[in-house]
C-alpha cells in the first residue's frame, strides 16, 4: 500500500504539468501507465485528476457547447455541470494504461476504475445512459496481466519446460499496447514497483534480467532497478516517470548499474530522498525518482519528512544532472 500523499505527489509532478496549458484536442493522445499497478491506486489517482481537468475545461469554455449532441461530454446537473457517464467512459479508455503480473490485482484495479466511472451518478442519469449504450467500458485493452519486464525473447534464457507465453509481456506485440508504442510510447509512467531482490527469482529469470537490462547487469540487485529502467524505455521523447523506490540504490555497490544509466541518459529531474523516515509500515528507507526521457542539465533534489504536510513543503535545490555519476553517490552533492 503507498500512502495517498506520496501518490498524489507523483501525479502532481508527472501527469499535471502535462495538462497545464492544453485543450482536450491537445492531450488526446496522452497516455499513462503503471506498469506494475497492483490494485490500481496510481492509476486511480491518474485518472481522477484528468476527470477534474476536464471537467473545469469544459465548464470553463462553453460549458453549453459541450452539451450538445448525441454523447455530450456534459449535462446539466443541479447547480452546475457534471461530466457525462459517456465522457468519463472516454477520458480513461483514451489516457490509462496497466499491467500487473497478478491476475487477481489486474481484476481488482478493472473494477476499482469501473467504480469510478460510476462515482457521482444517480439512478435516473443511470438509467438514462442505458437507454443509449452500453454504461459500463471493457477494460481488457487496457489493463492487462502480463511481466512488465519479461519480454517475448525469455526462451532463449529458459529451460525446456518454460515457454516464454508463460512469462513473457510483448509490449509491442498484439497482447501488449502495439498501438501506443507504435505512437512512440507513453507520455507519463507511475508506480510503486517491486523491491524484491532478484536472487529470489527462478535461475532462468534471473539470466534473463541480467542479460537485458543494465541496470541489473550485477546480478545483485532489486527488482525495482529493472522496473525503472524498464519504464524509462516506455516513454515517448519528453515523457516523464515517477517511481517511489528504495533509496539505497544511490548509496550502495549494487545500485551501480542504475546509477551508471540515468547519468549515460542525464534523466534524474527530481530526487525527494526520504531518509531514514518510514513511508511504509515496513523498514524501507525510500526516495521518489522522477525521471525525463528527454536529457537534463539540472535536477532538483529534496529531504523531506515522511507527511504530506512536509512532502508538499519540502526545499528544493537544484544541482547539475552532470554531477549525479555511477559513481558520486547522493550525500556527496
Amino acid at each position: 500500500y503507498t500512502p495517498t500523499y506520496v501518490v498524489e505527489h507523483i501525479v502532481r509532478r508527472t501527469l499535471v504539468p502535462r495538462l497545464e496549458g492544453k485543450s482536450p484536442r491537445q492531450i488526446a493522445g496522452l497516455r499513462v501507465l503503471d506498469p506494475a499497478c497492483g490494485s490500481g491506486s496510481f492509476l486511480l489517482v491518474a485518472y481522477q485528476h484528468l476527470l477534474d481537468w476536464y471537467h473545469r475545461y469544459y465548464t470553463t469554455h462553453s460549458p453549453e457547447k459541450h452539451a450538445r449532441g448525441k454523447q455530450p461530454a456534459l449535462v446539466a446537473v443541479t447547480g452546475g455541470w457534471a461530466l457525462s457517464i459517456a465522457e468519463r467512459k472516454h477520458i480513461l479508455t483514451r489516457h490509462v494504461f496497466g499491467v500487473d503480473v497478478d491476475s487477481q490485482a489486474v481484476e481488482v484495479t478493472k473494477l476499482s476504475l469501473l467504480l469510478a466511472v460510476l462515482e457521482g451518478e444517480t439512478a435516473q442519469t443511470l438509467q438514462l445512459a442505458l437507454i443509449h449504450e452500453r454504461v459500463l467500458p471493457d477494460l481488457a485493452d487496457n489493463i492487462k496481466c502480463g511481466n512488465s519486464l519479461i519480454g517475448s525473447d525469455f526462451e532463449a534464457d529458459a529451460p525446456a519446460p518454460i515457454r516464454a507465453s508463460d512469462w513473457a509481456f510483448d509490449w509491442e506485440g498484439k497482447g501488449g499496447f502495439a498501438g501506443v508504442m507504435k505512437e512512440g510510447g507513453f507520455d507519463v509512467v507511475i508506480g510503486n514497483p517491486p523491491y524484491a531482490r532478484i536472487q529470489t527469482l527462478p535461475a532462468p529469470e534471473v539470466a534473463y534480467l541480467t542479460r537485458r537490462y543494465a541496470s541489473a547487469s550485477t546480478g545483485s540487485c532489486d527488482l525495482y532497478v529493472s522496473f525503472v529502467e524498464r519504464a524509462y524505455g516506455l516513454l515517448r521523447a519528453g515523457g516523464r516517470l515517477g517511481f517511489i523506490v528504495p533509496n539505497k540504490f544511490f548509496r550502495t555497490d549494487y545500485g551501480v548499474g542504475l546509477r551508471r544509466f540515468l547519468s549515460d541518459a542525464a534523466a534524474p529531474a527530481e530526487i525527494v530522498d526520504f531518509g531514514h523516515e518510514q513511508v511504509f509500515e515496513a523498514t524501507i528507507y525510500t526516495c521518489i525518482l522522477v525521471v525525463d526521457r528527454t536529457p537534463r542539465s539540472t535536477t532538483r533534489l529534496a529531504e523531506s519528512r515522511a507527511s504530506a504536510a512536509a512532502l508538499a513543503s519540502a526545499e528544493y535545490r537544484e544541482i547539475p544532472t552532470k554531477t549525479l555519476t555511477a559513481e558520486r553517490h547522493l550525500e556527496e552533492q
